[in-house]
């Protein structure tokens, strides 16, 4: 069957994988959206059916851009952790309002299905160590903007398209700049310790895992109306660890800390960090999630999808590290 699909935030990590994915079907026409982010010029397009626009969802007329979409995948969106009035301000732009003008343009559009890649920030914090899509609740200024925005579209698909919420973990994957390259560099070289027993867990998921999730929910019944967390197995730091040194190829033994001195030598980063007015490696907040013991369980969409990770965190972090590799960047 043809379809016609919508992709905000196309230029961004998780957009330029899930495209490469959606132009495997010759049954797909893309449409992709993209703002600060330049497109990619590597795409392979056959049949020209990818098409890229310059859109930014809080000021710009959608109309024609969501004319004759059956699949809308609402990725476009501001992460930050700061909470300065700036900050919050873009947030609510962008994941709020941005994402209310999303869902008006899809409903009076009628579009078929909107996919929203939200985050495990709007149900971050619980009274109970393992979060599933109902016991948590957002903290931060970024999470309250996800929840916020959730919360509009379940709203506006009454009557209107069928909505599925994907909340991931901690992505990680190939062309991505983010913590786990950081600490990968810091493990080769010999700048990463852990504190305390290295029994706090992470939230980690494969980005090639999250596409065959997004791929999955698409129109498919059992994914209407519903709210998944999106994880893998969590796994201790310590076997997190261990993965990246295997992948490194390197017999490196890490360090342990007792977390006293953690806490003490966090506290001293931070005063630091505040006199001079720029990040250190370590803080507080850093060393809180380093000793995290929250599980994110995907239990929902195991048994509603009955779907399993086909990659895995082990397989991701090498074929990551490989590439991080040839790129230069390790």
């Amino acid at each position: 069957m043809k379809r016609k699909i919508l992709v905000t935030g196309g230029s961004g990590f998780v957009g330029r994988f899930l495209i490469q994915e959606l132009l495997r079907d010759e049954n797909n026409t893309i449409i992709a959206m993209y703002n600060s982010n330049q497109p990619p010029d590597t795409f392979e397009d056959p049949a020209s059916k990818l098409t890229w626009i310059k859109t930014d969802i809080v000021k710009d007329d959608l109309t024609d851009a969501v004319s004759g979409i059956d699949t809308i995948y609402h990725l476009a969106g501001y992460s930050s952790v700061s909470s300065s009035s700036l900050e919050v301000d873009l947030l609510n732009a962008v994941n709020v309002t941005g994402t209310r003008r999303v869902a008006e343009a899809s409903s009076s559009a009628k579009v078929k299905q909107l996919i929203f890649v939200s985050s495990v920030a709007a149900c971050e914090v619980s009274t109970e160590l393992v979060i599933d899509e109902i016991n948590g609740y957002p903290v931060t200024e970024y999470g309250l903007s996800k929840k916020r925005a959730e919360d509009l579209l379940i709203e506006g698909s009454i009557n209107s398209y069928e909505l599925t919420i994907l909340r991931p973990t901690a992505l990680f994957g190939e062309n991505h700049e983010g913590s786990v390259l950081e600490l990968v560099k810091k493990i080769q070289e010999r700048r990463f310790l852990i504190f305390g027993s290295g029994e706090s867990n992470t939230n980690f998921l494969y980005i090639r895992d999250f596409i065959d999730l997004l791929l999955l929910v698409k129109d498919d019944q059992r994914a209407y109306g519903q709210v998944f967390i999106a994880s893998d197995t969590p796994l201790h730091l310590s076997t997190f660890v261990k993965y990246i040194v295997e992948a490194l190829g390197s017999d490196l033994r890490i360090m342990k800390v007792p977390v006293a001195l953690g806490y003490i030598a966090a506290l001293l980063f931070d005063i630091v960090s505040f006199v001079l007015q720029k990040p250190l490696p370590l803080s507080r907040r850093r060393l809180r999630a380093m000793l995290n013991q929250t599980i994110y369980t995907n239990r929902k969409i195991k048994r509603v999808m009955a779907t399993n990770c086909k990659y895995g965190v082990k397989k991701g972090l090498l074929t990551s590290i490989s590439y991080y590799r040839q790129q230069g960047m390790l």
